[in-house]
């Protein structure tokens, strides 16, 4: 009987040990240059939803000690904020110190794992057990993902909170790879923040694959050591996707998936429409954006914020309109099918 094939793509799941995982390795040898410098420096990973962020993290905690010259003289775990409205400081250190202690660099029976063996957590003993660690000579990098649901913990993780944190790191003594859909700094004016922990580190932007990143993933072979999609399918990835990580890999997945189901290509693309809804785009964002802006405004801001929307939706009817008149004239032959591509499919998206 033949043996069906494994799809090889992945789309919006952390990627496991030994998963195909593509590119990033500029960033990931960002981050090592800020663990490795004189002085290790916290740094906060900025991109948009569905590029990478999380995936970029939980892989950097995974594959570290491959990178960093001296694996001893460090600790890296990934830890996401996403459950957090419910936690409490103190338990936010003792998730921290349960991290570091499985980390197969902390053995049960050295100093290091003996420092984090405490009964009750508060900041005091964390800073107490983060300077043992430092007189070890070991630096804890704590991977932050999800970061803004910490922010939303107002009560909890106050002013206090951050400074100790922007302590630590001042002292060399813990380091933070913080990700966000926007700046530290931006956040520290939403929540009303005083504390200096926000501008504190460097600032990196995720970008979207680079050329050399998307040719790898089109490169990615399936269970039976194969190239998984044809050339006629990696060029429809290509322009289905671009180069956005999540949408690339995604039309990879259903271009793959209808292979093995027998579907055509189409099904393969309405499929993939339905999923690829789900990111924003630069226009959407801008839309939000100005309706979120205008509603602020005093005395007409609701109905200018109303306004928006109306026209946001006009707009949007008025393309589906010219849309369908553009495929009336196709059929009836008064243009070509180069000339519709080349009205319908923006310059940005076109591959030679």
């Amino acid at each position: 009987m033949k043996q069906k094939l494994i799809n090889p793509f992945v789309a919006a799941a952390k990627i496991e040990l030994g998963g195909p995982f593509v590119g990033r390795k500029d960033d990931f040898e960002y981050i090592v240059s800020q663990m490795t410098g004189v002085q290790p420096t916290s740094i906060n990973i900025v991109g948009d939803k569905r590029l990478g962020k999380s995936c970029l993290l939980y892989r950097f905690a995974q594959i570290w000690e491959t990178l960093v010259p001296e694996p001893s003289k460090y600790v890296v775990i990934y830890l996401s904020c996403d459950n957090v409205l419910e936690t409490r400081e103190n338990s936010f250190y003792q998730h921290v110190a349960a991290k570091l202690c499985v980390s197969s660099y902390v053995s049960q029976d050295s100093q290091l794992y003996q420092a984090m063996q405490v009964t009750e957590w508060n900041r005091e003993n964390f800073n107490q057990a983060i300077k043992k660690w430092q007189n070890l000579g070991v630096l804890p990098v704590l991977c932050l993902d999800d970061f803004e649901r910490l922010l939303e913990n107002k009560s909890e993780f106050d002013n206090g909170f951050y400074n100790n944190l922007r302590n630590l790191m001042s002292e060399s003594q813990f380091m933070l790879v913080i990700a966000t859909l926007k700046k530290l700094k931006v956040y520290k004016e939403k929540y009303k923040l005083t504390s200096r922990f926000f501008d504190v580190g460097h600032v990196r932007y995720l970008e979207p694959f680079n050329q050399a990143e998307v040719d790898e993933l089109l490169d990615t072979r399936d269970s039976s050591e194969k190239i998984a999609l044809s050339v006629a399918e990696q060029h429809l990835a290509r322009r289905w996707g671009n180069k956005h990580p999540y949408l690339l890999q995604l039309a990879c997945f259903y271009l793959f998936k209808a292979k093995q189901l027998g579907k055509d290509r189409d099904w393969a693309h309405k499929e993939y429409q339905r999923q690829a809804e789900n990111v924003p785009t630069r226009k959407d964002k801008l839309f939000d954006w100005l309706v979120q802006k205008t509603q602020k405004l005093p005395y007409f801001g609701r109905y200018l914020s109303a306004s928006i929307i109306w026209i946001g939706n006009m707009l949007t009817h008025l393309g589906a309109i010219f849309l369908l008149i553009a495929i009336i004239l196709f059929i009836l032959n008064y243009i070509s099918w180069d000339s519709l591509k080349d009205m319908l499919v923006p310059s940005w998206l076109k591959t030679d």
